[in-house]
């Protein structure tokens, strides 16, 4: 395998070297990423808190790994959207790791995402969690996460047929995920 990527690594491109900084080379550390995805999923508060244990393990191991950070940042902010821990102190941990993302992988949308729903539910400034809507659906036009928060935004501004179409929108990117079904979490 190292020798493959060894070959592989001067035909990536740009946009392909980017993906793969934004990952790990440290099998272990992409292990514990992929369990705190699995927990991530469930939304429930002891598997969010589980998630984000796995995210820091990730992040320990391998210190430059964005995409741990971007999933660390979106679990600590539904956290605070659920109060499963206090908004307080939820959303300042999300903004904090999904900036650490985004400082090591500047297209990270789901940590653009994530910085624009801690506009929306914990500032509740709305013209700025727009532009951070746009900015990471422009970064990523398939994130799920950034079509399905949009949404939300979407209808808290009240532009319900747009908000119907960002969640489906989201439903067809990921429709795997128990979340992407229910319309406004």
């Amino acid at each position: 395998a190292t020798a493959i990527v060894g070959a592989l690594r001067g035909k990536l491109s740009a946009g392909a070297l980017s993906a793969v900084r934004s990952g790990t080379d440290d099998p272990e550390a992409y292990d514990l990423y992929l369990q705190g995805i699995s927990y991530r999923a469930r939304q429930t508060d002891v598997a969010l808190e589980k998630a984000i244990e796995y995210f820091q393990a990730a992040t320990k191991r391998s210190p430059t790994f964005s995409r741990a950070y971007a999933a660390m940042g979106s679990s600590y902010a539904v956290q605070g959207w659920y109060d499963y821990r206090p908004p307080k102190i939820a959303f300042p941990a999300a903004l904090e790791a999904a900036n650490e993302a985004l400082r090591l992988d500047p297209r990270s949308a789901s940590a653009q995402a994530t910085i624009a729903y801690a506009r929306l539910y914990y500032d509740w400034d709305l013209p700025t969690a727009e532009r951070e809507f746009v900015r990471a659906l422009e970064m990523d036009p398939n994130s799920g996460l950034a079509h399905q928060w949009y949404g939300n935004y979407l209808a808290v501004s009240q532009r319900w047929d747009e908000a119907d179409a960002a969640f489906r929108t989201a439903l067809m990117l990921e429709p795997t995920l128990p979340v992407r079904h229910a319309v406004g979490v």
